[in-house]
């Protein structure tokens, strides 16, 4: 199985990084490990290189990051990623973040970087991985505005309606471990193709029980819990999920 999100770099695992990593390679084939800005994409690449073919990296810009960029300090950053287009394998996290952004001005400064980001994604034929935290609509009609290529919405949180707009423009969403706290997006679950799912925990954060710290191996629950509400097998969902991410982020993987 393969987690297709997650934050390896953060200094919650400092002391116990390697453990972690080296328990996680005794469970998973993968883990895809994203740079939610510019100071950690370098230890984001450094763990790579030190565990390549299970750690595969994706560079981006979290929105609440976002604001604190100067234009200068954004085009140093997305040259930064041009430079190694060779040693990655998306572009992400990127997008809006409307609970941590509240203002508006700081809302169309963080639509601008995400616009850039787009930009980059498809001159440097990558994937794109989307934060999107109460701004779906906008997020999607962006996207779509842009002509956004390959695209997975992360820790997917959207209703029926914007589901069956995900659905129709072909994206890819990836549920985390917060499904297994919670029925709120049940529906969504039940309603978007298995073929289109990918598992991430989005560790350290987002435990199954909150106040723990969480682990990429997590994601077992997240196939148990979508194996339950689709009624199909769990050994089925585990496969398909980590073909998925085969898939869209074009890793030089097998499925075992």
């Amino acid at each position: 199985m393969i987690d297709a999100h997650c934050h390896l770099e953060f200094n919650q695992f400092d002391d116990m990084r390697d453990e972690v990593i080296k328990k996680a390679k005794e469970r998973l084939l993968a883990v895809i490990d994203s740079a939610a800005e510019e100071t950690r994409a370098p230890a984001v690449l450094n763990l790579s290189e030190k565990h390549s073919n299970f750690i595969f990296p994706v560079l981006g810009l979290h929105p609440s990051y976002a604001v604190e960029y100067s234009d200068e300090k954004l085009n140093d950053y997305l040259e930064y990623i041009r430079n190694r287009k060779d040693l990655i394998y998306g572009i992400g996290e990127v997008g809006l973040d409307y609970f941590h952004v509240s203002d508006d001005t700081s809302r169309e400064l963080t639509k601008r970087v995400f616009k850039k980001f787009i930009l980059l994604s498809n001159e440097l034929k990558l994937p794109l991985v989307i934060h999107t935290r109460d701004a779906m609509d906008d997020t999607l009609d962006i996207l779509e505005e842009n002509d956004a290529g390959k695209v997975m919405l992360h820790t997917y949180t959207g209703n029926i309606p914007q589901t069956e707009r995900v659905i129709d423009l072909g994206y890819y969403v990836s549920f985390s471990t917060m499904i297994c706290r919670t029925k709120e997006y049940d529906k969504s679950i039940k309603r978007v193709p298995l073929y289109r799912i990918l598992l991430e925990t989005d560790s350290p954060f987002l435990a199954p029980k909150k106040g723990e710290l969480n682990y990429p191996w997590n994601i077992k629950l997240v196939a148990q819990r979508i194996a339950e509400l689709k009624g199909y097998d769990f050994d089925y969902v585990w496969k398909v999920c980590a073909q998925n991410a085969i898939d869209f982020f074009k890793l030089p993987l097998k499925v075992k």
